[in-house]
């Protein structure tokens, strides 16, 4: 599992990853509560289900607090940077192939109406999708956000809409994280982000099964 740097070393250097350590020179223990080491879990899982699959490499771009109707927009601070170096990736390494996006987003976007939301979502999808190399029909998988946000009683309208995107999003799917825990009331603990981990692997198994 590889990481494209965020300035660890140089533009176009990929970071390693030994599993179970570290995703981010910043955050040396990734597998715990900072709220940002699921998907090492994800791509564990993956690369142990799929033996074809040689190597994984994340444009890891999670930014705290960012926002759809702000720095997600298109041409917003952090979908330019997932963007451009998604771009560069893929130039510098040419048996790389574009694999999908991943996204856990929504606590401050808990305002939205659902139709607002849905309309932020289709705007990045789409902007991004056209923008990648091979992503016109890229899986898009996103998690619902934490329960502390989302109850039965007052799911906002980020949540619905969330679990409705293979209504509106062609090859897009939903991880339901409602039932898992948190010490905090922000972000998960470790084995919540383990088993993060492998719902989205498991979404994306049905997403991309038939290629």
């Amino acid at each position: 599992v590889f990481e494209y740097s965020q300035g660890v070393a140089k533009a176009g250097y990929y970071h390693s990853t030994p599993a179970g350590t570290f995703m981010r020179a910043q955050f040396p223990a990734q597998d715990d509560d900072q709220g940002i080491g699921w998907w090492l879990h994800f791509a564990r899982r993956r690369l142990a289900d799929h033996p074809n699959i040689e190597r994984i490499v994340f444009i890891n771009r999670a930014v705290s607090a960012a926002t759809l109707g702000g720095q997600w927009d298109p041409g917003g601070a952090a979908y330019q940077a997932a963007l451009t170096d998604t771009l560069a990736a893929l130039a510098a390494d040419p048996q790389l192939t574009f694999g999908g996006l991943l996204w856990h987003q929504g606590e401050g976007n808990t305002a939205d109406t659902e139709a607002a939301h849905q309309a932020l979502l289709i705007a990045m999808i789409s902007g991004l999708r056209a923008a990648i190399p091979g992503g016109a029909q890229a899986p898009f998988i996103a998690g619902t956000i934490f329960k502390t946000w989302s109850t039965s009683a007052t799911e906002p309208g980020v949540d619905r809409a969330t679990r409705n995107i293979a209504n509106y999003v062609t090859n897009a799917s939903f991880v339901d994280n409602s039932d898992l825990s948190s010490a905090s009331s922000l972000h998960f603990d470790r084995a919540p982000l383990r088993t993060m981990g492998a719902r989205y692997a498991n979404a994306a198994d049905a997403l991309t099964q038939a290629t």
